[in-house]
């Protein structure tokens, strides 16, 4: 039995239906594309205290071990913009490093870049840092 509804298919006619739908709620912001959110705030304050961001000039770092870099990044989805959550990207970074045993982030640096259409971002935020082993305070160099 073949039904037709407005000369498709029932099958096409519910695809183009769904489709219709997921691109209405993407466009509204309803699906978050990206990796910034996650972190709830009580793991975030932890880590924030266990795992300090410096640059490679601030004494604190110095001599540090470089255990590789880490990186995060939002995707704006909206269409009309919202942006990434800069707290939420260092929050991931700092959970990355924690992975690897880090007690620090060296070189925080965000950049903002256009968005992809294939995955659904209009705009992303990318953050990247080193994680870091800090030589204990009055360790040889």
């Amino acid at each position: 039995m073949n039904l037709r509804i407005a000369g498709l298919t029932r099958r096409r006619a519910a695809i183009l239906a769904i489709s219709a739908a997921l691109a209405a709620i993407a466009l509204a912001g309803c699906i978050p594309l990206g990796e910034a959110g996650g972190v709830d705030q009580a793991t975030a304050t932890r880590l924030a205290a266990q795992i300090p961001v410096y640059s490679a000039a601030d004494p604190q770092a110095q001599g540090y071990v470089n255990l590789g870099q880490v990186s995060a990044w939002s995707c704006d989805d909206t269409l009309f913009g919202g942006g990434g959550n800069h707290d939420q990207l260092v929050a991931k970074l700092r959970q990355a490093a924690a992975k690897v045993d880090a007690d620090a982030l060296i070189d925080l640096s965000c950049a903002d870049n256009a968005g992809s259409a294939a995955a659904g971002c209009l705009k992303s935020v990318k953050c990247t840092a080193n994680a870091a082993r800090l030589k204990p305070q009055g360790a040889a160099h």
